[in-house]
């Protein structure tokens, strides 16, 4: 039995992610359709190049992943759309950057679709293209018979942290629900810049904010006091214990975050 997840930035206001759903299951009947977020925000390819990257692993494999941000990228004209198969799962979406953001490696086979899309009707289009590519995937056929092998696809390059030998500065990826600023600062990162050593992590205005202590949960510290964890994905994130550290910090999405060992 397949399992189908969507990853979109269609939202849940409109028909669409329903209308996507109930197409899918008239093709592949007995599908389970995973919702993984479809309130990505518009043209957010970092978003959910993120949201992605710290999701399909949960999944078995033969997962079928549709991946749809409705933008393409100012160096890429081609408007091309790809099949992906990569670690026994697939991916499909528009060849715009955000795999190769989600993803440290390129997959087993990249296929260029076919794609006869009309500017009159490219919504609908892209939604009956993406559940052809789901019916032909999910009754076992080759991806090579959707179109053209690809060596690579278009890549973008996710902003790194800077490294200095004392000095660690990342930012912020991605503000949760919740409001929790996390970043890309990854505790294998941390652990082989600090070294063991003690440190201050600075945000805003420095002294007003600084933490120095890594907490093990949420509930290391008191109710509404700030923390700074290594959250289930291993990346610090800074929160607050019951309360919204990108509102009451005013922490924002790609603020600085920087890090001094002693």
């Amino acid at each position: 039995m397949a399992i189908i997840t969507l990853t979109t930035d269609w939202g849940l206001k409109d028909f669409y992610v329903g209308a996507f759903k109930g197409l899918i299951i008239s093709k592949c009947p007995g599908a389970i359709i995973v919702d993984i977020s479809n309130e990505i925000p518009s043209f957010d390819i970092l978003k959910a190049s993120f949201v992605l990257k710290n999701s399909y692993g949960n999944f078995p494999k033969g997962t079928i992943h549709v991946v749809d941000i409705n933008k393409w990228h100012e160096r890429n004209k081609d408007f091309s759309f790809i099949a992906v198969l990569k670690n026994g799962s697939y991916f499909i979406g528009r060849d715009n950057g955000l795999f190769s953001l989600a993803f440290e490696s390129l997959p087993e086979t990249i296929v260029q679709i076919h794609a006869d899309i009309e500017e009159d009707q490219y919504s609908l289009n892209i939604r009956d293209l993406y559940v052809k590519v789901i019916s032909h995937i999910f009754r076992g056929k080759p991806l090579e018979e959707l179109g053209n092998k690809k060596n690579n696809w278009f890549e973008m390059k996710n902003l790194q942290p800077l490294i200095d030998e004392n000095v660690l500065i990342g930012s912020i990826i991605y503000v949760d629900s919740y409001g929790n600023a996390i970043t890309n600062i990854a505790r294998n990162l941390f652990n082989e810049v600090g070294k063991g050593r003690q440190y201050k992590i600075i945000f805003k205005r420095e002294g007003y904010y600084d933490i120095n202590k890594i907490s093990k949960n949420y509930h290391d510290i008191e109710t509404g006091d700030r923390l700074a964890l290594f959250n289930s994905s291993d990346y610090l994130e800074i929160a607050i214990n019951e309360g919204n550290a990108s509102s009451l910090i005013d922490l924002k999405y790609n603020e600085t975050i920087r890090i001094e060992f002693y």
